[in-house]
């Protein structure tokens, strides 16, 4: 790709192109189906005059004589004040991190967070198979507790420190991803400047602090595959992410990958590292539950373990719920049951991959056919791919119970498939192209998606659709039944 400057024009002139069918789609100017994209009508929750604007701001992204004014106006050397070299000026960019992301944070909630509010309320110690997570709410909710005031109250500003220390560890995923410290500034906004950033702001779910351990996974991770530190930490990192959420599991051929790639003396280094991976990821969790058992929380225990059997098919759910999909290609059931691949499926995840990193998929599959190679060139790359490769299977299995309101649900993957995305763009890309690229890119998705998503969580000005309502039943109505009235469209 590096030597087509002219596929690189054609990639500015499309993505500029699909910038101004998105506009469309935001105002609702197309036909039915499009019409129910959650992920992409959110000007039309803002007041009029806010969307037009946001319309004349991704009209002028759109024309190059704009863009390059912008990167002649941006001061040399500026980059260097998102990568603190020092520990305190770490520690204080993280503080000031969540203080923005705090400010921005949610005041709408939807989805499992007033579930795990409750949960938290009610005195359990942690839920399946969130356990560290749900672990963190329910120490939020002492502490608000024994301070007079609410759960919500603590856990956001949480989620904001969580946050804060969440983007400070990716800026340093991006120095050891990029090959300049521009580039790494590159890298990190592609990668958290989407609908990430409001899992980050102050979001009552628990995927602020399962990005964090990600975040913490693959800097260990890149670091170890440098020879800069032991293959002990990336397991350290993993098995804490996943004691905060069994979605964690997924990235272990990753780690199997650190192991058997990082630098070593010999063949019986490498085994000694694995079996030293596997106690020290799998220590975490153990460790907890044990001491779990020692505390008598044997409740918390038997849901776990009976959640475990119903969605293995051991046991039948009470409630008739499906925590995986159904047989592939086959017809979706009531709610959010699709089977695999079906059009709900994939329309599910191109809306939800869209709000959380709307630039990933798009450059993974020009990528994919530009510069193939550039997945497998190296170590680092290697483990990118082999991390995004079963996040994916991840998000291709477990269903979103609550439709638009899951929109969180795979967090954890996007951030990997936008890792991987953004790591091969600046290797591959050449300046000025890449920069050109680049800013037409950040611009677009903050205009798009972030901005107004953001909006969305504190106040929706207008009714457009199911981020500005919570789910109600009517007299007689059955939750599945309210479900489908309200949300059977956006399906």
């Amino acid at each position: 790709m590096s030597d087509a400057p002219g596929r690189t024009s054609v990639l500015v002139l499309a993505t500029a192109a699909a910038c101004v069918l998105l506009a469309l789609v935001e105002f609702g100017l197309t036909p039915a189906p499009l019409r129910y994209a959650w992920a992409a009508n959110l000007w039309q929750y803002l007041p009029r005059v806010v969307a037009v604007v946001l319309f004349a701001l991704l009209l002028a992204l759109c024309r190059r004589s704009i863009r390059t004014g912008l990167l002649r106006r941006l001061p040399p050397g500026r980059e260097r004040s998102a990568f603190p070299a020092s520990a305190a000026g770490g520690l204080l960019f993280v503080l000031v991190a969540a203080l923005v992301l705090w400010l921005l944070r949610e005041r709408r909630m939807y989805g499992d967070s007033d579930i795990l509010l409750y949960n938290a309320a009610s005195g359990s110690a942690f839920v399946f198979p969130d356990i560290g997570a749900s672990f963190l709410f329910h120490l939020c909710q002492e502490l608000g507790a024994a301070l007079g005031t609410s759960g919500r109250t603590i856990l956001q500003p949480a989620v904001a420190l969580a946050g804060g220390a969440t983007i400070f560890c990716f800026t340093r995923v991006g120095l050891l991803l990029a090959p300049t410290r521009r580039r790494a500034l590159l890298f990190v906004l592609l990668v958290l400047g989407g609908g990430l950033l409001r899992v980050l702001a102050g979001h009552v779910e628990v995927y602020a602090f399962v990005l964090l351990c990600a975040g913490a996974y693959f800097w260990s991770a890149l670091d170890s595959l440098a020879g800069r530190c032991s293959t002990t930490w990336p397991a350290l990192a993993f098995g804490v992410g996943l004691w905060m959420h069994l979605s964690f599991s997924f990235l272990a051929p990753s780690l199997l990958a650190v192991v058997l790639l990082a630098p070593a003396a010999s063949a019986r280094d490498v085994v000694r590292r694995f079996l030293g991976a596997v106690l020290v990821g799998a220590a975490p969790v153990l460790l907890f539950l044990i001491v779990m058992w020692l505390r008598g929380r044997t409740a918390e225990l038997a849901q776990a373990s009976e959640t475990l059997l119903r969605w293995g098919g051991f046991e039948p759910s009470p409630v008739g719920h499906e925590a995986f999909l159904r047989s592939p290609f086959g017809v979706s059931g009531a709610g959010t049951r699709y089977a695999i691949l079906s059009p709900g499926h994939l329309k599910y995840l191109a809306n939800a991959f869209f709000l959380l990193v709307p630039s990933a998929l798009p450059l993974l599959a020009v990528l994919l056919v530009a510069a193939p190679r550039r997945f497998v060139a190296t170590s680092q790359a290697i483990f990118l791919s082999c991390g995004a490769l079963f996040m994916l299977l991840y998000a291709l299995v477990v269903r979103p119970v609550w439709g638009p309101y899951d929109w969180d649900l795979f967090s954890l993957t996007a951030v990997a498939l936008a890792c991987l995305a953004a790591h091969v763009l600046v290797q591959t890309l050449p300046d000025p192209p890449l920069a050109d690229l680049g800013v037409l890119l950040v611009g677009a998705t903050l205009v798009l998606v972030t901005i107004p998503f953001v909006a969305i969580g504190i106040a929706p000005a207008r009714d457009a659709g199911p981020f500005a309502y919570g789910l109600s039943s009517q007299a007689g109505e059955s939750p599945v039944d309210a479900f489908e009235r309200q949300l059977g469209p956006w399906l």
